[in-house]
């Protein structure tokens, strides 16, 4: 079951929730809405599940025109992020709620929904939990047994609205990836909004970057986080540093650095915005080289280490950088410890749209292309 999704539009008096959305789900394919609150993305889920009507645009699946159904023909699972379970039924009536409210036609036989019920416990490893009320299980727990229930009615699609947001940590990691082998065992198309980027990149096939209304990009969780299209994703996906540079002479400047390496000639001069990963500020490997800093703190992070520097010639704008622990030990980085780096990526924005990835020359470093001594900027910064 695939679902194309085209030009969907959504308006609130004055405020454009969604503003021509278009979008293709192939089927099996577990797709991820990833964007700050007010970017339309439980919009979107609403819509799909009925609970909600577009002002325009068309949703197939396959060759239904699902808008045109209500809401409980859609044959749609819901997991919501506080789970809504009814607090006076057992897990397996929980469970088995969907399937005892249709129509008698459509309805199983008891001993039918009993299996399912009992298989489908099985399948979210709660089937010892059968008897217990919601009261009686931690928050995971619930969480799934919601998830069951959405399973019950054999939905062709699964909307996930935020349904790990109530967690603790370690029950949402633990949960992600249980979640992910479900949905690939039973090949079910499925929906994912969240604001918790770590969470889209881990468990979708495709990433939907969302703001404002609009797509911004869609892609892999690698290609999004890799390859970001516009300055949001860039700083939306991620850590990253962001600089006001400009071109000259086919030449970028960064304060009054001088970036080593030229840029294409296509590129005309004037101001560009300079987006920079902290992974790709790295150490120099010998004295002499890199561009001059300072670091102004060190916060251990398990086996990494996030440094903040101040780099010569950016005076004002502190510098992001990721290091590995042996390295800052190694060296005896401490804060207010003189250091040379390199910038390994860089990509640029220029006001116009055109995005170019720069990989800086390496040879030296320093201001206006000449190796650095970081002897004077210690001794400048005291």
């Amino acid at each position: 079951m695939s679902i194309s999704i085209q030009g969907l539009t959504r308006r609130y008096g004055a405020f454009s929730a969604l503003e021509g959305v278009s979008l293709d789900i192939a089927k099996g394919e577990f797709v991820a809405l990833l964007g700050p609150s007010g970017s339309g993305k439980s919009t979107l889920l609403r819509i799909l599940a009925g609970l909600d009507d577009p002002d325009q645009g068309s949703v197939q699946r396959d060759d239904e025109d699902l808008l045109a159904l209500e809401a409980q023909h859609r044959r749609v699972g819901l997991v919501f992020q506080h789970y809504a379970l009814f607090a006076h039924m057992t897990v397996s009536e929980n469970v088995a709620f969907g399937l005892r409210v249709r129509p008698r036609r459509q309805r199983p036989s008891r001993r039918e929904i009993a299996t399912r019920v009992q298989e489908l416990l099985r399948r979210v490893q709660l089937e010892d939990m059968a008897r217990r009320y919601p009261a009686q299980l931690s928050g995971g727990q619930r969480q799934r047994v919601a998830l069951a229930r959405a399973l019950a009615v054999e939905p062709s699609l699964l909307l996930l609205d935020e349904p790990f947001g109530a967690l603790d940590a370690q029950v949402r990691v633990t949960l992600r990836g249980w979640l992910r082998e479900l949905q690939r065992s039973l090949g079910l198309t499925t929906l994912l909004v969240t604001h918790d980027q770590e969470e889209a990149l881990e468990l979708a096939d495709r990433v939907v970057v969302m703001n404002q209304g609009r797509i911004e990009q869609i892609g892999t969780p690698a290609e999004i986080y890799r390859e970001p299209a516009t300055p949001f994703v860039y700083g939306f996906i991620g850590r990253a540093n962001r600089f006001d540079g400009r071109i000259e002479s086919s030449r970028l400047w960064l304060g009054t650095h001088a970036v080593p390496g030229e840029l294409p000639a296509t590129w005309a001069p004037g101001a560009v915005s300079v987006w920079l990963r902290p992974e790709h500020v790295t150490l120099a490997p010998r004295s002499g080289t890199g561009w001059a800093g300072q670091v102004v703190r060190l916060v251990q992070a398990g086996s990494a280490v996030r440094a903040s520097l101040q780099l010569q010639g950016c005076e004002g704008i502190e510098v992001e950088a990721e290091w590995s622990a042996d390295d800052v030990e190694r060296r005896a980085l401490v804060s207010g410890s003189a250091v040379a780096v390199q910038l390994r990526e860089l990509t640029l924005f220029h006001a116009g749209g055109l995005r170019h990835v720069f990989h800086p020359r390496q040879d030296d470093g320093g201001a206006n292309g000449g190796a650095v001594d970081i002897g004077p900027w210690l001794h400048r910064r005291g």
